[in-house]
């Protein structure tokens, strides 16, 4: 079913708190986040159905342009202004990053023994990076976003002594958010994915936490499979229009 403007508005906030932005600016219909430029998501802008349309984007515009990055705003068809994405594709901004948000109700889950949790953030960065390749600069960057969250769950799969595959649930009652799932190129396929999420689904049920919800670029072929597999279903979907760093209007 639908969701309405209200509830996608709410959802929205719970995946702000469960992935929190080092600064957010708030305005008169709009709201920016920004966090050194590591992830659209928190380095992004929302207008709400009542602005100003065009006294919003010209503030977003100011506050990204003050810190040298590309004025980002991210649409709901649910819960943003109905204008915002014409009037931004009008002034030259681009499409970018169609994502779906994903939901299931949470259920208690075995755990399987493989599975762990680490209390050191920067201990479970390195294991992200050897898993997805991230650089060290965007591995500092991540780790101050896990720092930042008011509980964490930061679960790791090793086969032997190596760590190889990693996710991280992050609690925003009613809700957790599922992020940075990832697995070493060479030992995908082998279920370690399913099991990070049925870890932290586990640790989820134990806490009485109500629902899951992770977010999914909609070309993720592979990631939408198990998604779904595991009871994810889609709830709505969001996308980002992109300016011009330096531009001057």
């Amino acid at each position: 079913m639908a969701l309405t403007g209200v509830e996608v508005a709410s959802f929205e906030a719970d995946a702000d708190r469960a992935w929190p932005a080092r600064e957010v600016a708030v305005g008169s219909g709009w709201q920016a986040r920004w966090a050194d430029g590591m992830h659209r998501r928190i380095n992004s802008a929302t207008v709400s159905p009542d602005a100003d349309l065009p006294g919003a984007v010209e503030a977003i515009e100011a506050f990204y342009r003050r810190r040298g990055f590309p004025p980002t705003v991210k649409i709901t068809a649910e819960a943003s202004h109905p204008e915002v994405d014409g009037f931004l594709a009008s002034r030259g901004y681009r499409y970018e990053a169609r994502t779906q948000v994903r939901g299931c109700a949470v259920t208690s889950m075995p755990v399987a023994p493989e599975v762990g949790f680490l209390s050191d953030s920067g201990a479970w960065v390195e294991a992200f990076a050897a898993a997805s390749g991230y650089e060290p600069a965007s591995g500092r960057l991540l780790q101050q976003v896990i720092d930042r969250m008011s509980e964490s769950w930061l679960a790791t799969v090793r086969v032997g002594s190596v760590i190889v595959a990693v996710g991280i649930g992050s609690v925003a009652p009613p809700r957790m958010g599922i992020f940075a799932m990832a697995t070493r190129p060479e030992d995908r396929g082998n279920g370690h994915a399913t099991a990070i999420l049925r870890a932290l689904l586990g640790r989820a049920a134990e806490r009485d936490i109500a629902e899951a919800f992770l977010q999914v670029m909609e070309d993720n072929a592979v990631a939408l499979r198990l998604y779904e597999r595991m009871g994810f279903v889609a709830r709505y979907h969001y996308w980002y229009r992109v300016g011009v760093a330096a531009a001057s209007r």
